[in-house]
């Protein structure tokens, strides 16, 4: 049960690192198109 909890607890940084990555990538495209235009 332990070494459950344990792995649903990575689980859940692995979901939140995806979403700032997303948030960064989505921000380094919005930096990169303001500085072509």
């Amino acid at each position: 049960m332990v070494e459950r909890l344990e792995l649903d607890k990575q689980e859940e940084r692995y979901c939140i690192r995806g979403k700032h990555a997303v948030i960064i990538c989505a921000m380094v495209l919005a930096c990169s198109l303001a500085v072509g235009l």
